[in-house]
């Protein structure tokens, strides 16, 4: 916003970037220098030719006036997915500023700028630039001093300081201080000034892997309040965003908070029922904005998956089952046991899309047939942001379920990954991402990406962990090496998400199921490190040397298996490992968590239904819920049944049962209140084998029924 004029070519030699500060001396011999407070920045400016000018422009629109060394204005933000980044209110005051003539401020040899912003009124103004400058180093030196290493070189430091700077860069709170002490914040669904606290600028599809859990171990504090202030956009709007920026954008695929929410939750760090809500909204009820909830959902709710008509179907489809795996967990914290045992399910939908006769997961049609073309090496398509490959191993959550599993990922990481035209599969041009897996000659592993991150921690579940840990050395070693620009960062940061992958391997812990409450062990880089955590100080102890893992202690026990829980580790513990040269079969013989379900369907294509529309898996129709039958040919017994009303509101039903259509019994009587419209709501029912099977309602509009019952 601020630019001094001039080309702007400079030399690194003659930059310094720090966290706190920036500082820079440009070819021409101008200096600018920048520190920078919660909602404000101090800039400061030296011109060689005894005078200079300063460019005051934006990315939007723009409008300043210059009073009294004053600077006042404000900046519009610019248009991105649809979606309007609120007015920016600016307030600079100035020194050895002579004149604005609208556009640009005129200015003597040297000048400084105190500018503080704000979303909802008038800003404060930042104070002189060194005391900032010490306030900034001062905040990111508390979060520095968490972590300590022995045993790292001078590039492994700059990577470990760098890479926790960037950790702690994202999400933003945007909860502004009033001038009675209380918090207030621009929100983006009212388009208005509301009281209390608010997150935002986040994408939780990149994000939820491993900077989120970092967080958690590290500031679960934080934490909770971050995580509250993502909720509030659910209370003031009705969803959370996928992507906040600071509104929901329309922008990559599952409501990814869900399962971060439910990881923080799992681990005591915020109140499960405090979002309980908005996890729910998004896997029971489908949004009528493209930004909003999850897509698909009308139809996958009672199909299974989400089908081809959808773009990146697929993708939705197991993105939704990990999230399904949150929502599982939440509800059985919480008590609510029909929704447990029914998102327990719904957490295996991923089953729904193995195709036997490829051997991948595949996106299907409508109708429920594969399509006929498919190539597992082509990107894009079903396969957001990757392929058919890196997808087959994307249920980290029920990796026990994957077939062939260690054959699997052999080949995988034995095959190189072109990266050219000949896989740019759906979309229009060979994406960055492509690229960057090729170079990094992995097999097809592509770090460099999301999508990608957890794959060489599924060896644990394949029985092999010798083999992650060479994987994972590998990467440590040749991948992050390096503090020349264009070095020692392999590719997609996404809000500290590849920084957090790094600290996770280095740590030798990987979160490789968020909710499950573990870590699986992958053997540590440093010859120690230690990380201050509210709970305690995890001391982690490396003996020896080598890739792989011998024997390790906790606490100076032995510990034979694969994974550690998060609660050992947030206490304060010391993990002693014993390294060497040559592969083990230390953790061999365990597993790390799988989970593992019922799997429920729908038995109503097995029955003759009365209001065929209410079952017809599509949930299109409005139909006034009086008296639906089912008739089927042998007794059959369901375990869960959902309904799904077209309005919010309290509704009124019964669930009966007969032997011979004439003579019921009441298997559950309900007056339940829904909150969202096409809302689907899971219901237990008392255990009874019978042919026929009813529901009475009081008329209320309804879209669609489920009797549920056990596939054997």
């Amino acid at each position: 916003l601020f630019t001094p004029h001039g080309d702007g070519a400079f030399d690194h030699d003659n930059e310094t970037a720090l966290p706190h500060r920036y500082s820079v001396t440009r070819d021409d011999g101008v200096r600018a220098e920048a520190t920078a407070s919660d909602w404000g920045l101090v800039l400061r400016f030296r011109f060689p030719v005894g005078s200079g000018a300063i460019d005051v422009s934006s990315f939007g629109p723009a409008e300043f006036a210059f009073d009294g060394g004053l600077l006042s204005g404000w900046v519009d933000g610019s248009t991105v997915h649809g979606q309007v980044i609120p007015r920016m209110h600016v307030r600079a005051a100035t020194e050895g500023v002579l004149s604005f003539d609208g556009t640009t401020l005129t200015t003597g040899p040297e000048a400084t700028l105190h500018i503080g912003t704000s979303l909802i009124g008038e800003p404060s103004i930042p104070g002189d630039f060194d005391t900032v400058a010490r306030d900034a180093e001062r905040r990111w030196e508390e979060l520095f001093e968490q972590v300590h290493v022995e045993g790292a070189t001078d590039d492994q430091l700059l990577t470990l300081y760098s890479n926790l700077y960037r950790m702690h860069l994202y999400p933003t709170s945007l909860g502004e201080r009033m001038p009675d002490g209380t918090l207030a914040h621009w929100s983006p669904a009212r388009g208005e000034v509301v009281p209390g606290g608010l997150s935002a600028n986040n994408g939780f599809w990149d994000t939820y892997r491993t900077i989120w859990p970092a967080l958690v171990l590290l500031q679960p504090d934080r934490v909770a309040e971050l995580l509250d202030g993502f909720v509030q956009h659910h209370r003031e709007g009705g969803w959370v965003p996928r992507w906040s920026a600071p509104g929901s954008l329309d922008a990559m695929v599952g409501t990814s908070f869900d399962i971060v929410f439910a990881d923080a939750a799992s681990k005591g760090v915020i109140d499960p029922e405090a979002g309980y809500g908005a996890v729910l909204r998004d896997a029971t009820a489908r949004s009528e904005h493209p930004a909003d909830g999850r897509k698909g959902l009308g139809s996958s709710l009672y199909r299974g998956y989400v089908d081809r008509t959808t773009p990146e179907g697929l993708s939705w489809t197991m993105e939704g089952a990990l999230n399904d795996f949150g929502l599982s967990v939440l509800a059985g914290m919480l008590g609510h046991e029909a929704e447990r045992r029914y998102f327990a399910s719904r957490a295996l939908a991923h089953e729904a899309l193995w195709d036997e006769a490829t051997g991948f997961f595949r996106g299907r049609e409508a109708s429920g047939e594969f399509g006929s073309a498919f190539d597992p090496f082509a990107w894009g398509g079903d396969y957001t942001e990757t392929s058919a490959w890196t997808m087959a191993f994307a249920a980290p959550h029920a990796a026990a379920g994957l077939r062939d599993l260690g054959p699997r990922l052999d080949e995988y990481f034995a095959t190189p990954e072109r990266g050219d035209e000949s896989v740019r599969g759906e979309y229009p041009t060979v994406i960055h991402e492509m690229i960057e897996a090729r170079d990094l000659r992995m097999g097809l592993w592509g770090l460099s990406n999301q999508p990608a991150h957890h794959i060489p921690f599924l060896y644990a579940h394949a029985g092999q962990p010798a083999r992650m840990q060479r994987i994972i050395a590998e990467a440590r070693q040749r991948l992050f090496t390096g503090s020349e620009i264009g070095q020692g960062y392999p590719g997609d940061e996404d809000n500290g998400e590849m920084s957090a992958w790094w600290f996770w391997a280095a740590l030798g812990l990987y979160p490789l199921t968020p909710g499950s409450g573990e870590y699986v062990v992958c053997g540590p880089l440093f010859d120690r490190m230690t990380v201050a955590l509210p709970g305690g100080t995890l001391d982690v102890v490396s003996h020896g040397s080598g890739p792989y893992v011998q024997s390790v202690l906790v606490d100076g026990e032995p510990w034979e298996h694969i994974a550690i829980p998060h609660a050992t580790i947030a206490a304060g513990a010391t993990l002693d490992f014993l390294m060497g040269p040559e592969p083990s079969d230390w953790g061999a013989a365990s597993r790390p968590f799988s989970h593992a379900a019922d799997r429920l369907v729908d038995a109503s294509p097995g029955a003759t239904v009365s209001v065929p529309a209410l079952v017809d898996d599509a949930g299109e129709t409005v139909v006034a819920l009086d008296v639906v039958t089912w008739e089927f040919a042998a007794p059959t017994t369901p375990e869960l049944y959902t309904v799904t009303f077209a309005q919010p509101g309290t509704h009124a039903w019964r669930l009966e049962a007969s032997d011979d259509g004439l003579d019921w019994t009441v298997l559950d009587e309900r007056v339940e209140a829904t909150d969202w419209s096409m809302q689907l709501r899971p219901f237990e029912v008392a255990t009874a084998a019978a042919r026929w099977f009813r529901i009475v309602g009081d008329g209320a509009p309804a879209t669609q029924l489920e009797l549920l019952t056990r596939v054997e």
